[in-house]
């Protein structure tokens, strides 16, 4: 029941979506914003670091269920925890969607989730950020370029991979401005 309910708020901010969408190659992009969950935190600490050789300024938004006991309170992320942050019906309290709102101003939102994920992608639906890039794992029209399947022997998709298909389509995209 909640669920649906979920994806209902998802796909009316979807459809009536004002921002205005950007197209930037990666040397145009300045600023990023990463979204993935803590249980991919190695693979996804790695393209971060990626990014910000590249002299990218990158801000994180790391999603941490209760059942994940790690300590992740050294990083300069942004912890996002399922039971302080997330209400009882899958969406974010107040206080996380108005500072993603008020990080709208990146060039870049990059969600490296690899399951769906539906508070997570409420918070990307919500964003106004000008590009989104993701995986498709749904039929929501979240992202303005996503990677619908990864190139791999098993089926099974990573975030390494995920972040090369990435980083290649932004190389090859030019700026539309």
């Amino acid at each position: 029941m909640f669920k649906f309910w979920l994806k209902y708020k998802i796909l009316r901010l979807c459809k009536n979506d004002r921002r205005k969408k950007r197209f930037l190659s990666l040397d145009k992009i300045q600023t990023v914003l990463v979204i993935f969950e803590a249980t991919d935190y190695d693979a996804a600490h790695a393209f971060i670091k990626q990014l910000e050789q590249m002299k990218k300024k990158v801000t994180v938004y790391c999603y941490k269920t209760s059942e994940n006991k790690n300590n992740y309170s050294k990083t300069s992320y942004h912890l996002i925890s399922n039971k302080t942050d997330i209400d009882r019906l899958g969406f974010p309290r107040r206080h996380l969607s108005e500072d993603l709102r008020i990080l709208d101003q990146y060039d870049l939102l990059v969600d490296l989730t690899l399951n769906e994920n539906m508070s997570i992608e409420y918070l990307v639906a919500l964003s106004g950020i000008p590009l989104k890039v993701g995986l498709k794992k749904n039929e929501f029209p979240l992202y303005d370029f996503s990677i619908s399947n990864l190139p791999d022997s098993k089926n099974k998709h990573t975030i390494s991979e995920l972040g090369k298909q990435i980083l290649h389509y932004l190389n090859t995209i030019q700026s539309v401005e």
